[in-house]
């Protein structure tokens, strides 16, 4: 679990309180309240990179989407509700998983 350092309460929603802050600031909305995150330590990181590398490998071998473990934003209860977790599954059957990570 990560730590906050600071809370806003905002009425707006969630995507519109992340693009006002910078990129490199890590923050999730959870029920319109802004949650500034402190990075993770040392510790933790490592943990993270483990269990992504293992479940990268359990994805990719069997063919069940992607795995993502960095900076993916997720968008929950219609927009109201944005975290950043640590890692990310897309299921090959997710329609989401299907769209293009770049577009011109």
């Amino acid at each position: 679990m990560t730590q906050a350092t600071a809370i806003i309460d905002f009425s707006i929603p969630a995507m519109r309180l992340l693009e006002k802050l910078p990129e490199h600031v890590r923050a999730e909305v959870i029920y319109g309240k802004l949650y500034i995150l402190s990075h993770p330590t040392l510790h933790h990181a490592r943990l993270v990179t483990r269990i992504s590398r293992e479940l990268v490998n359990h994805v990719e071998d069997n063919n069940l989407g992607e795995v993502f473990s960095s900076n993916v934003g997720v968008f929950l209860v219609e927009g109201r509700n944005s975290v950043a977790p640590d890692i990310v599954y897309i299921g090959s059957s997710n329609p989401k998983q299907k769209m293009p990570l770049f577009t011109s």
